[in-house]
């Protein structure tokens, strides 16, 4: 819930702006930008602000403070704020939100009008002071001023509580008005395995892997420009299919040897995020139709953080709804069926044509990679693979980014909770696992076709591939999860 005093008109929220920002510069001695608020050092303590990710909240006086395991920041409220941290001075820019609800293009946004959708109704940063009320989440970004594909910086969430968590707990998610919080001391790791290291799981990439995940990452809108200019670029990839080569090699490192100090500071990092992706999910976040490799990488956070959590709403997501519409790993794969050889030819009509020919060799009931396909209408025909190097989205953006979320489901034993046999299978395929690849064998000659997180996917695969089919037998049943 917020209170907020509304200017009237946006000349008078833009001088309202200079006025707070002269008036903090006066009582405060220095710039917003430059201000060195107290900090806060584990456990609670009185504060009149907090910083992080390069974001300042001030309050109207000071108020109980402290962190949540991940380093988040929580207050207790109601709490006012009177002062958030705008670099670009532009009312339509830095903006922040009040349990934003994640969605599609037409999802009501305040962070940037930049992005689709915006709406300054909702950017409250421009209606300061603010009272916001327990429990709630105060999600700020920095806007970078020259926009393009990364049109966020930064974002950091502020936490309004009623009453102070435990020194374990997690950050409740970003996302809505359903807050629930986790606990560390819920967390059972005995799922996970202790594989012996692959050569490129050096000292380097296991600190990587802790990094990857240590800010939040705020991914709201389910659409390209939601996806590629409202994520904050500092706090996690972009694209989908370095969202998912990143969410995925932290997964498969977690699954090796690591001190266990290493692999508990990396899961708390990503049980976060599978926290706040799940409840995106909930929310209305609908990756399965937005096309090209933009929307992958959103699906094994939710599914192992439930796993690890034994939470069963979050590791069962994906068996109870059309995984399909919510994951671009899962919409663009399918069985091959006459209907679809059939439709491709009434689509491109010239039988000499690669896009004519393409299905025609392979066998009915083989997985086959198609844009968007979880919709029939939706279909997007010309981004078919060719046969050749210019398969396109196929070969540069999609399934060599998935390999990892493959092996990590099947080294688990967890395909009933991914639910979707055609994906698994498809990777294999691609692979050329147990049989030979369809796909020409000069492809191999450039790597990133097939692994494009390299060398540490392409190790991982090559090393436990084979052992995934026999881990009901060589490796112990993840105890949390029952394999049918």
């Amino acid at each position: 819930m917020i209170q907020a005093h509304r200017s009237f008109s946006r000349l008078a929220q833009v001088a309202g702006l200079l006025i707070a920002a002269l008036t903090m510069v006066v009582s405060c001695g220095s710039s917003g930008s430059d201000r060195n608020p107290s900090t806060v050092s584990g456990g609670q303590e009185m504060a009149a602000s907090v910083s992080q990710h390069g974001i300042t909240w001030e309050f109207d006086r000071e108020y109980e403070v402290g962190q949540f395991i991940t380093g988040d920041y929580w207050v207790i409220g109601p709490v006012t704020i009177t002062y958030i941290t705008r670099p670009n001075n532009d009312p339509e820019r830095d903006g922040s939100m009040v349990n934003p609800m994640s969605g599609g293009s037409s999802r009501p946004q305040g962070f940037d009008s930049r992005g689709n959708a915006y709406d300054d109704s909702l950017n409250v940063a421009n209606y300061l002071p603010l009272t916001v009320q327990p429990v709630s989440s105060l999600v700020s970004k920095i806007s970078n001023p020259t926009g393009g594909h990364d049109t966020i910086d930064d974002a950091a969430v502020l936490t309004v509580l009623d009453t102070a968590p435990s020194a374990t707990a997690f950050r409740p998610p970003y996302s809505g008005d359903r807050k629930i919080i986790h606990d560390w001391n819920d967390v059972d790791l005995s799922p996970l395995l202790s594989l012996p290291l692959v050569p490129s799981a050096t000292a380097s990439r296991i600190q990587w892997a802790k990094n990857a995940h240590a800010r939040p990452w705020v991914a709201l809108y389910s659409y390209w420009k939601g996806i590629q200019e409202l994520i904050p670029s500092n706090n996690m990839p972009t694209y989908g299919r370095n969202i998912a080569s990143t969410g995925n090699d932290v997964a498969m490192m977690l699954l090796l040897d690591i001190p266990q100090s290493d692999k508990e500071e990396i899961a708390k990092g990503f049980i976060q995020t599978g926290i706040d992706l799940h409840e995106n999910l909930m929310n209305g976040w609908k990756g399965g139709g937005v096309g090209g490799g933009l929307s992958h990488g959103f699906k094994l956070p939710g599914i192992l953080a439930g796993v690890l959590l034994n939470n069963t709403e979050m590791k069962e997501f994906h068996i109870h709804n059309n995984t399909r519409i919510y994951s671009m790993e899962d919409s663009q794969i399918e069985y091959l069926t006459q209907e679809l050889i059939d439709a491709n030819h009434s689509r491109h009509s010239d039988p000499d044509d690669n896009y004519y020919r393409f299905f025609d060799d392979i066998p009915l009931g083989t997985p086959v990679w198609i844009e968007r396909g979880w919709n029939w209408a939706d279909r997007n025909w010309y981004n078919l693979p060719g046969g050749g190097i210019e398969g396109g989205y196929m070969i540069c953006c999609t399934t060599n980014a998935t390999v990892g979320s493959a092996l990590v489901v099947r080294l688990l034993g967890i395909e009933n909770l991914w639910n979707y046999d055609p994906f698994l299978e498809w990777v294999d395929f691609y692979q050329g696992y147990n049989s030979p690849t369809f796909y020409v064998d000069d492809w191999r000659s450039e790597s990133w076709h097939f692994f494009w997180s390299r060398p540490f996917a392409r190790e991982m695969w090559l090393e436990y591939r084979g052992l995934a089919d026999e881990h009901r037998v060589a490796l112990p049943l993840p105890p949390s999860v029952t394999v049918e």
